[in-house]
């Protein structure tokens, strides 16, 4: 579609409103490229070697700056600036430029973190009052995209999924995605959770990971002939402080964790500080192939990632 078209019918496809936002960049003497495309999560790329047109299913805008290379995902009402995600992001793409087509690779997405900090205040009748903060960058930026233009009841709804936390009453939540040069999403939940402990006697048996476990597996596979494919970098950075009532002692915490391996990092720490309990988890996940012998370390990784998420500590009142 011509610009004019567009700019008529406030409609377009990604290459209408690829063309349309070139030719309004022109105006402004700012020039820019035209650029196909192999988009999806799978990450293919243009052959090098061999490049044609009906290798892409997309187009995107890059606009070459003096130092700097900015790229634009015409097509989304929400994404922001120069931010491409996962669906267009690291793999060749084809230039259609005046002196022909060439081939060059769109950014990686380094920096990608799930951080979140949550207090738990305990209460002897097993209740637990929860104010959570998550900030989400880079991979992970689009995850709470629903929750952040949710109605109540939607949000509601989306919280008690991503949190399933016991007979859990939301009382307030706000979800922001401020402007800036790296998109960050921020999340923050007071919520409250009905029996969030069990107690057996005196003793108070307390999960440690209630809102961030693995909770599935990798399937096994024998004698694997390809290589392991890992398609985003990213780490989870999980702080939990647990308010106690003063004179709790702790009969049992789960011994720390600490996996370093070639494709990832866990590593899980449990302490008692002034009558709080504070427990960290760190995930970390490293792009890339590894070999077909990997995988069985990988699952190992993982179950024992899995393990560690569903331990509890065992606390005592005297």
């Amino acid at each position: 579609m011509q610009a004019a078209e567009v700019d008529r019918l406030s409609y377009g496809d990604c290459k209408g409103l690829v063309n349309y936002t070139k030719a309004l960049l022109s105006v402004a003497g700012i020039p820019s490229i035209y650029t196909e495309v192999a988009a999806g999560e799978e990450q293919r790329s243009y052959l090098a070697g061999f490049a044609s047109f009906l290798q892409g299913n997309h187009v995107i805008l890059c606009v070459p700056l003096q130092g700097d290379t900015v790229w634009l995902e015409c097509t989304s009402k929400v994404a922001p600036f120069n931010y491409l995600g996962t669906f267009t992001s690291d793999r060749n793409v084809l230039l259609i430029t005046p002196g022909g087509g060439k081939i060059t690779r769109t950014p990686s997405m380094e920096g990608s973190y799930n951080r979140r900090s949550a207090v738990f205040d305990l209460h002897e009748s097993g209740e637990a009052s929860v104010r959570i903060e998550t900030e989400f960058s880079g991979i992970f930026y689009f995850a709470r995209h629903a929750l952040a233009r949710a109605t109540p009841r939607q949000a509601r709804q989306l919280i008690q999924e991503l949190y399933p936390l016991p007979n859990l009453e939301i009382e307030s939540w706000e979800v922001a995605q401020p402007e800036g040069d790296q998109p960050l999403t921020r999340e923050q939940l007071n919520l409250r959770a009905r029996g969030f402990t069990n107690w057996s006697g005196d003793r108070l048996f307390l999960p440690l990971n209630p809102l961030n476990r693995l909770n599935q597996l990798p399937g096994r596979i024998t004698e694997r002939k390809v290589p392991v494919w890992i398609p985003e970098s990213y780490t989870e950075e999980d702080t939990f402080e647990f308010r106690i009532t003063d004179g709790f002692g702790a009969e049992y915490l789960p011994d720390n964790t600490t996996l370093t391996l070639p494709f990832g990092f866990f590593s899980v720490r449990t302490r008692m500080e002034e009558g709080k309990l504070i427990y960290r988890r760190v995930l970390c996940l490293n792009k890339g192939y590894y070999p077909p012998a990997t995988a069985e370390k990988i699952n190992e990784f993982f179950r024992e990632v899995y393990r560690a998420d569903a331990q509890k500590a065992v606390l005592t009142m005297p």
